[in-house]
């Protein structure tokens, strides 16, 4: 018996989820060109569709740009349009169709999110306590990372539009939350997922990667327990693997018309990731 109880604590239990990224949803016209064509509108109706298909599972995510409000980079910008009630009502309302979905929701910060918001007054509307944490499930570790300041520096966060203010988006980990990620990974309990909104892996151009990427996957490397890093951002459909580590980039919800609506189911069983892909999203078995 003694023996059998010890072989279930090292057992690793399954862990099954619904991750989406980049709805975009705002009450204004559709924009964008190529890849980043976007359907905001219709975000409403494409997160109500994905969360009536996901069923049982242990919990959701979203990887940013939950929202959008149609500010855009310089030409764009509008500084009198920042705090529009509009985005509130905007935000509210996403929020209560997927809090139709009961279980743990999850949020990771997009670029657009904090667009006519600080961090704090986006973080009050939706499930999050900070914007960047940790959980555990089963063993296993999920790492929520920040990546919305344009700068390496705790003080450079992304808020009410600044991020449109110079033509060159940026994107770090500033150092108060690296110090945070080594001891987050340094702590677990088992195998560690990480999750963020701009890309970490090494494809991509500089308007999608987290510029200080290599010191982050140096911390993320020191400890041989990340099964898979996962962000939105770009997009598009990528795997990546990097020193045994697979990063993927994921479809954006936004993106083609209702109804399709992209989105992955992704499952842990025995230290190995499958990705279920839907309306767009690439499956990984």
């Amino acid at each position: 018996m003694r023996q059998f109880i010890n072989s279930l604590s090292n057992r690793i239990f399954p862990v099954k989820f619904a991750l989406f990224t980049d709805l975009h949803y705002g009450d204004i016209d559709n924009y964008g060109s190529g890849e980043t064509y976007k359907y905001c509108r219709e975000g409403a109706i494409k997160l109500q569709k994905a969360v009536n298909e996901w069923g049982d599972l242990d919990f959701a995510i979203c990887l940013g740009d939950y929202i959008d409000n149609g500010q855009g980079p310089p030409d764009g910008y509008v500084p009198e349009q920042i705090n529009n009630p509009q985005a509130t009502t905007d935000l509210r309302y996403i929020q209560s169709i997927y809090e139709v979905f009961t279980k743990d929701r999850h949020m990771v910060l997009g670029n657009h999110d904090p667009d006519r918001f600080t961090k704090d007054e986006f973080i009050a509307e939706v499930d999050m306590t900070t914007n960047y944490y940790y959980f555990d499930k089963r063993g296993i570790r999920f790492i929520v990372l920040d990546d919305e300041y344009f700068a390496d520096d705790d003080n450079a966060s992304y808020e009410n539009s600044n991020y449109w203010v110079d033509d060159e988006a940026k994107s770090y980990v500033p150092p108060t939350q690296r110090i945070w990620l080594d001891t987050a990974l340094s702590t677990a309990p088992g195998k560690c997922i990480v999750f963020t909104h701009h890309v970490l892996d090494e494809d991509g151009g500089s308007y999608f990667r987290i510029i200080n990427r290599a010191v982050v996957i140096g911390i993320i490397e020191t400890y041989d327990n990340v099964l898979a890093v996962f962000n939105g951002h770009e997009h598009i459909n990528r795997k990546a693997t990097i020193n045994s580590i697979d990063y993927y980039t994921m479809e954006a919800m936004t993106k083609n018309a209702y109804p399709l609506a992209a989105y992955g189911i992704i499952s842990i069983l025995n230290n190995k990731v499958t990705i279920e892909g839907f309306d767009g999203q690439t499956s990984y078995l």
